[in-house]
């Protein structure tokens, strides 16, 4: 990149513009904001990093490809490699984000732990995972969940041996391994009745979790028909897929429910209290994105019901991708739809669907609200309802929003946040929209 960076980078204009535009993923803008800190000499390589950045967020895997190509990016260094690398794995181009990753260390730009974890999902998709395996093994010093539940993934996909969890991990002492110990001692093994009760006195007693207990776990059974095959997404320590087998045993027996959930040690807990209540043969926890999964639609089979229980603002991407599994009559349940909150999904359900949008308080907070959304394809979508200007900038705000749920989510994983005041904020904007769409 030409020039040198005039300002420092806490000082120059351009890079706090830019991480604003990166954080909402508007990578026309962002550009056109690099193009301009260019013209004015306050070019650097953060700045570039910063509108690569915003690439990644989209999914703009092309244009950041374009980027990198670029004489902008004559300064590339390993944060531009590895988030560009980002950018493809997100944008699900797999054989490009595994070729970057090699023009990576043929620079001798070493890859890190972000770089290793988009190729290990990356992996997983080309059937590579002993590839995964070995990044792993070459980050494992450094590893984190995040890379070993990529590898795990890909190994799974594959049908192999996933590795162990990294020494580093098993060290650190995480609440949901807590609940499986707490689990065993206060629930009988066997008894799927107990082992609910004990996780929900966990939370009244140890931690609270964000489980769908109480109202909202009375929704959810309420959802259920007889010999349902269910497919969830986002077991967390498997409370929801075991209340589900509670009620489809209530209802005569038959089904099944398959839970996929990103976090390789949740799953692992998950697994663990399945079993520990007797109900291994009815739930199935698999490791893995819901968008990974999808991709290899034919090992999850149809469902009669969707629920929607991870990350809020993907559900609508999600959802899109397992609409062909649906079968006739299906239904899907998103929870947490108004906290942390879905904006992007209500809007994209709401033109597609057939919505009831349920009113329950947290589980455990009754101070926070919450919404579950029950709904049902409709048989035909109207394709103009989606065009007109109102709701493009109803999506343009709801964009922002989302950026701003994204936000507050991760940082809920290093420290404590007040959600409370966050809703405070959210709600009222997604209440105006449920107002004028007559929800």
């Amino acid at each position: 990149m030409p020039g040198e960076t005039l300002l420092p980078f806490a000082q120059n204009p351009f890079c706090k513009t830019l991480g604003v535009k990166a954080r909402a993923g508007e990578w026309e803008l962002a550009l056109q904001w690099l193009l301009n800190a260019e013209g004015l000499g306050l070019a650097s390589v953060e700045v570039f990093n910063a509108a690569l950045s915003a690439c990644a967020k989209a999914r703009a895997w092309p244009a950041a490809l374009a980027l990198l190509a670029s004489e902008l990016a004559l300064a590339a260094d390993a944060v531009t490699y590895s988030t560009a690398v980002s950018a493809c794995e997100r944008g699900g181009s797999w054989p490009w984000c595994l070729r970057l990753l090699a023009e990576m260390r043929s620079l001798r730009h070493r890859p890190d732990v972000s770089a290793h974890q988009s190729a290990a999902w990356c992996s997983g998709r080309a059937g590579r995972w002993r590839a995964a395996v070995e990044g792993l093994g070459e980050a494992r010093s450094h590893a984190d969940v995040g890379l070993w539940s990529a590898t795990v993934w890909a190994c799974e996909a594959a049908r192999a041996a996933p590795p162990p969890m990294p020494a580093a991990l098993a060290d650190v002492k995480r609440k949901e391994a807590s609940v499986l110990d707490f689990v065993k001692r206060r629930s009988e093994p066997g008894d799927l009745d107990s082992v609910l009760r004990a996780i929900e006195r966990f939370a009244g007693e140890c931690s609270w979790l964000k489980v769908a207990g109480g109202p909202k776990a009375k929704l959810l059974s309420g959802c259920l028909r007889p010999g349902d095959r269910i497919l969830e997404f986002g077991a967390y320590v498997g409370y929801s897929a075991l209340t589900m087998v509670r009620h489809l045993r209530r209802l005569g027996g038959g089904g099944r429910v398959v839970s996929c959930e990103v976090d390789a040690g949740n799953a692992r807990v998950a697994r663990a209290t399945i079993a520990w209540a007797g109900a291994a043969g009815e739930a199935e926890v698999r490791v893995g994105r819901a968008a990974d999964w999808l991709s290899l639609r034919e090992r999850l089979g149809q469902a009669e019901l969707l629920v929607l229980d991870h990350r809020g603002t993907v559900y609508h991407e999600d959802l899109a991708a397992a609409e062909p599994l649906l079968a006739c009559g299906a239904r899907v349940l998103a929870d947490n739809v108004l906290l942390p909150g879905a904006p992007l999904f209500l809007c994209w359900v709401e033109e597609r669907h057939d919505v009831a949008i349920h009113d329950v308080p947290e589980f455990m907070r009754p101070d926070l609200d919450d919404w579950i959304v029950v709904s049902a394809p409709r048989r035909s979508a109207s394709a103009a309802a989606g065009s007109s200007a109102a709701r493009r900038d109803v999506r343009r705000d709801f964009r922002r929003l989302s950026a701003e749920v994204d936000a507050i989510s991760w940082r809920s994983m290093r420290e404590p946040v007040d959600w409370r005041a966050f809703q405070e904020r959210l709600a009222p904007a997604l209440r105006r929209w449920r107002e004028e769409c007559g929800l």
